[in-house]
């Protein structure tokens, strides 16, 4: 899952209790999820387990958010608010389990196909 750095930080270091993500395909319960930082990082530093999701319509977010993910932090919040109420798409609420920091960061080298 691609991340802006300081929200992978919140999500590795156990702030962030829950993810929000334009919804693209279901994640199961149990999975392992990659942390992978955005630019300007372009790394993997850690993982997480997947815990309950549930997707949402815009309209239904806040109220939501306000019930499941209470301790995400404000800018964060912020974000959210900004990026996915005006969305037309359904929205993935994801619970973060287990969050774990990698010893040693990976490398991930992405080849543009034409």
């Amino acid at each position: 899952m691609s991340l802006k750095p300081q929200f992978a930080d919140e999500v590795l270091t156990g702030q962030k209790k829950c993810e929000v993500k334009i919804f693209m395909g279901t994640i199961s319960k149990g999975s392992i999820v990659l942390v992978y930082y955005s630019s300007p990082v372009r790394l993997v530093r850690g993982y997480f387990i997947a815990g309950d999701s549930i997707i949402v319509r815009p309209s239904e977010l806040m109220s939501i958010l306000s019930d499941r993910c209470r301790d995400m932090p404000r800018n964060n919040m912020n974000y959210v608010i900004t990026k996915y109420l005006r969305s037309k798409k359904r929205i993935l609420i994801l619970d973060i389990t287990n969050p774990t920091i990698l010893p040693k960061a990976i490398t991930i080298t992405i080849t543009q196909l034409n």
